[in-house]
């Protein structure tokens, strides 16, 4: 097409659009997102000078940082209304145009022109080509075509399509992708701000495995030092030359993940030995360095320097190597938190505790660099949760003629407890994360439901709930449940809960609170309660979390004052919690608890959490070496084990100057 338009005998119109579209392009990515914003806080420290008074640049620096995390800074899809994104394409030959401006605009009718100017030759001789309107795309596989020809790939659609598993294309994050893709052709470091689940993370991923990219991920938090920074580039062959650095700390290999070609599983750790082989055998070709959470810990300069600057303590970085950042905005907290429901206080000295997000004003320079992701809007909240829901339910229908009846249920539910709780409670209080984690719990529910119901005729006492209960029935309660657990326990205000109640009642047709009940009666039942324990409502409640979450492998975090059973609800449940080898016949058809502690402190450090999780690790392998051995890998009465980490006063981590809460292996 590029060939073409040389050929043909433009316009100066045309002629000067595509110039001015280059110009456009270029002064975006040069300038930078947030360029007012800096502007403004240099106007300010002009001002302060002309009026001889002491400029605080860290304080400009926040007062920026606080301005990014508005929405109105947020720069996604709507915003090319009057404007167009146009660049060539990997192949040089064929270019890209995106843009929502009406058709009835002006520039819509000289990008129609400048997009038809090619069409006179090849395949396209004689017909009309319409510019893409990427807002009217529904499936993934239309996006893939247009990034097929942006990338230049070979592969298949379908293939790509199967590789993104659940992943769900829209207009916005299709649109950011596009703009990621050209910093990594320039070699524009990549800084994602937005909020915790709104999909840095899975965009990332997503443009690795469409462009079969090696990526290296290091996951940030407040432990981590410049050195296990240092470290991690050395070992990784990312610099031009060897550098110096203290060996003493051996869990960096704990501490990121490498992703190749040759990897199939995203979520497996490799040793530093196979990144620094990979490395040399490709050092010319694109490796992306994915800096996670970078704004939790002390070591901004540094990564300043490594991300921005290029150099790691004055050694150049490979020039095939490419940055990307993720970080959470500097935000205060909007809504005023009930005391027992947030580890937060009001009247809390660490001025930090009063942010949305335990993080670090970012460098005056990484602003420049800055991507602001904000959150997602409803609409597309709604199409990533319907693209989840449809990828992973079917398999769990055994009706199929109720498929699109639960998949609405499931939806409508979902979304509608998600904007209560974030009416009440901020926008910061859910994230595209729950997502994840009522589907996990949903399936578990479910087969859990379909296996007592099975036993119906064996141990008909136990089990009578479930005899008159059809698969609609049956997916409402499960559905009820997940809600229940995700969003219902966050509710402190009796009122609201009433309204919440009423709210699912409408959708589902059914008492929302009576599946809940009728799990926390069975638990109760089979747990031997000592003398002087009462099974009271906050019991019950604290038992049942904790037990779901064990069996479904989600973190929890019970919080509320001395007394109310958060301790002794777990203890309860390690005691009965002994597979095959419990006394009764409820407990033997779930998994073996086993148990690692660790007593939360000011002192609590980062290295701590990780040895404990190595320590876990070590328990997990000892089990099932020990079950190899005695031949016992095919014994159905064995349900397997599920190693936990108990951390008893977690609120004292919180404070702690280490800030070992954000380490990622408690997401």
């Amino acid at each position: 097409m590029i060939e073409n338009l040389k050929s043909e005998n433009l316009s100066g119109t045309i002629r000067t659009d595509i110039i001015q579209a280059f110009m456009d392009l270029t002064n975006y990515f040069t300038i930078g997102a947030f360029e007012d914003i800096l502007s403004e806080s240099d106007s300010s420290d002009s001002s302060n000078k002309s009026n001889t008074t002491e400029f605080d640049e860290n304080n400009a620096i926040i007062n920026s940082l606080y301005k990014l995390s508005e929405k109105e800074s947020a720069f996604n899809f709507n915003k090319l209304i009057d404007k167009a994104f146009v660049f060539i394409n990997e192949d040089g030959q064929s270019f890209t145009i995106i843009t929502c401006a009406p058709k009835t605009s002006d520039i819509y009718k000289k990008l129609d022109s400048l997009f038809n100017s090619g069409a006179k030759f090849g395949e396209d001789k004689g017909k009309h080509l319409t510019i893409p309107d990427y807002t009217e795309m529904v499936k993934n596989e239309e996006f893939l075509e247009i990034i097929k020809k942006i990338v230049d790939s070979r592969e298949d659609v379908k293939i790509l399509a199967k590789k993104l598993g659940s992943y769900v294309f829209n207009a916005d994050n299709f649109f950011k992708m596009v703009q990621i893709l050209i910093r990594f052709r320039t070699g524009i470091p990549v800084l994602i701000m937005g909020e915790t689940g709104c999909g840095k993370t899975s965009l990332i991923n997503a443009i690795v495995e469409i462009n079969n990219y090696k990526m290296l991920t290091f996951n940030i938090h407040a432990g981590i030092t410049d050195n296990e920074i240092v470290q991690f580039m050395a070992k990784n062959n990312l610099l031009e030359k060897n550098i110096r650095y203290d060996n003493y700390d051996d869990d960096i290999e704990n501490l990121y993940n490498i992703y190749n070609e040759n990897n199939t599983d995203s979520n497996s750790v490799s040793n530093l030995s196979i990144g620094v082989q990979n490395n040399k055998k490709n050092e010319d070709k694109l490796i992306i360095v994915f800096f996670d959470e970078f704004n939790t810990c002390n070591s901004l300069g540094l990564l300043t320097e490594i991300m921005c600057t290029r150099k790691c303590q004055s050694i150049d970085v490979r020039k095939n190597i490419v940055f990307v950042g993720a970080c959470n905005p500097y935000r205060k907290i909007t809504k005023k938190y009930n005391e027992t429901n947030s580890l937060i206080k009001e009247d809390s000295e660490i001025s930090r505790q009063k942010l949305v997000y335990n993080v670090n004003p970012l460098t005056y320079t990484q602003l420049y660099y800055i991507f602001n992701f904000d959150s997602l809007s409803a609409e597309n909240e709604k199409k990533y949760i319907t693209g989840i829901v449809e990828a992973e339910i079917e398999e769990y229908i055994n009706n199929k003629s109720k498929l699109n009846e639960v998949k609405k249920l499931m939806v409508e539910t979902f979304i509608t407890a998600q904007s209560f709780i974030k009416e009440k409670n901020g926008k910061e209080s859910v994230s595209m994360r729950e997502t994840r984690k009522f589907m996990t719990i949903y399936k578990f529910l479910i087969k859990d439901f379909k296996r007592k119901k099975e036993k119906i005729t064996k141990v008909e006492d136990d089990y009578k709930f479930y005899s008159d209960k059809d698969e609609l029935m049956a997916q409402k309660y499960c559905i009820a449940t997940a809600i229940y657990i995700c969003f219902y326990i966050r509710i402190s205000e009796k009122q609201d809960k009433e309204d919440f109640q009423k709210k699912m009642k409408e959708i589902l047709a059914l008492d929302f609170c009576t599946y809940p009940n009728q799990l926390q009666d069975e638990l109760i039942k089979n747990i031997e309660l000592e003398k002087g324990i009462a099974p009271n409502e906050i019991l019950r409640l604290n038992m049942f979390i904790c037990f779901i979450g064990i069996l479904t492998r989600i973190s929890v975090f019970i919080v509320g004052p001395p007394g109310c059973s958060k301790t002794l609800c777990f203890n309860l449940l390690k005691n009965e919690m002994k597979g095959y080898h419990s006394k009764s016949n409820f407990w033997k058809q779930y998994p073996q608890l086993f148990v690692t502690s660790y007593q939360g402190s000011l002192t609590s450090t980062s290295k701590g959490i990780i040895d404990v999780f190595k320590d876990s690790e070590k328990k997990l392998k000892d089990y099932y070496k020990a079950k190899e051995q005695k031949n016992r890998t095919k014994d159905s009465i064995d349900k397997g084990i599920i190693v936990c980490v108990f951390i008893d006063e977690i609120g004292l981590c919180e404070i702690a100057p280490s800030n070992p809460l954000k380490h990622f292996m408690l997401i």
